[in-house]
């Protein structure tokens, strides 16, 4: 048995070995959840929901746009609630992203993120889910161009 051209030896017997030491990895396991806890903290929930910002990586479709998004911009607007205050009306921000998919909805496929972002914040349409989103922007959304540099 071959998996991408690399010869897997019995499976039988890997089954059998990891069952005899489930016990051992289930204690790494705990250490590393134990050493990485931060990464299951509300920051890194923020890192994560900074996936709004990618949009190559929105749905397809302009049903599954609506809800696209909604939870993950309430998260951000409650961690960034002490510097939004003052600065944005977080009553209008979820409305008005629901707005600004739709209206950029057909150009996601043909524009850069960045382009996409940079486009719209030169205007004053959307104004306040666009000072959450350029708040937003100055931290990464994709990982891809270092994926690159490691693949090659």
């Amino acid at each position: 048995m071959e998996f991408q051209s690399v010869p897997i030896g019995d499976v039988r017997d890997g089954i059998c070995a990891l069952s005899r030491n489930a016990d051992k990895i289930a204690k790494k396991s705990q250490e590393l959840t134990s050493r990485f806890v931060d990464v299951l903290s509300e920051s890194s929930l923020l890192v994560r929901d900074l996936k709004v910002l990618d949009t190559k990586a929105w749905p397809e479709t302009k049903e599954d746009l609506y809800e696209f998004g909604k939870a993950d911009m309430t998260l951000i607007l409650r961690h960034f609630a002490a510097v939004l205050n003052d600065k944005v009306d977080c009553t209008e921000v979820l409305g008005e992203w629901l707005q600004l998919k739709i209206y950029i909805f057909p150009a996601t496929c043909s524009m850069s993120a960045e382009r996409c972002w940079s486009s719209l914040s030169t205007g004053k349409a959307f104004a306040n889910v666009m000072k959450v989103i350029n708040l937003l922007r100055v931290l990464p959304v994709s990982n891809a161009v270092l994926e690159r540099c490691f693949s090659t």
